[in-house]
């Protein structure tokens, strides 16, 4: 499989669904994000809501044949990709991310897998970038890590809201999805 058809396949996972679960996703994308950024929580309520949402919409589709099982499984495989994309280097680092690590399980049961991975990458390259280009240096603290075997310090912010950053990944998904396969 190339990384056209990667890209048909995760977006066509992601968007063909009905318009209403579409606008929903991105309703609870935008208050998560609102929130994450006005006081760096997504509540356990509000992730709780959105499961149930999803839940729901679920067993409404499988029950109405619009979706199998095979289908379902995929959301549920794109559910456990995100929650463990940002659980384990959370356990690593010792943030306490909870309710982003819990958003980003809604956000790929929502998705499915080929779109939570790409929205995992994208989220997360783009959460690093931010933290080293637009962060002010006293806000800073210093990672090291390895880069070709030599040791790097780098200067950002450890802590960042994540919901942006999923909704950002989203959004680039529907962009590829508009552009490539209108």
């Amino acid at each position: 499989m190339g990384l056209i058809d990667y890209l048909q396949r995760a977006t066509d996972a992601a968007f063909n669904q009905p318009i209403i679960l579409i606008v929903l996703l991105n309703i609870f994308m935008l208050i998560a994000s609102y929130t994450d950024i006005k006081s760096m929580k997504i509540y356990n309520k509000f992730n709780i809501v959105m499961l149930i949402t999803r839940i729901v919409s679920i067993i409404a589709m499988l029950l109405l044949k619009e979706m199998t099982m095979l289908d379902a499984l995929g959301y549920l495989g794109g559910a456990v990709i995100m929650f463990l994309a940002f659980l384990i280097p959370a356990m690593i680092t010792l943030d306490s991310i909870g309710g982003d690590i819990k958003f980003a399980f809604n956000v790929g049961f929502w998705i499915g897998l080929r779109a939570a991975l790409l929205v995992s990458c994208i989220a997360s390259i783009t959460n690093f970038l931010f933290r080293i280009l637009f962060v002010g240096q006293k806000d800073k603290e210093p990672y090291f890590g390895i880069f070709m075997n030599v040791p790097v310090k780098i200067m950002a912010k450890k802590i960042l809201p994540l919901g942006p950053f999923f909704y950002l990944g989203y959004i680039v998904l529907f962009i590829i999805k508009l552009i490539m396969f209108p």
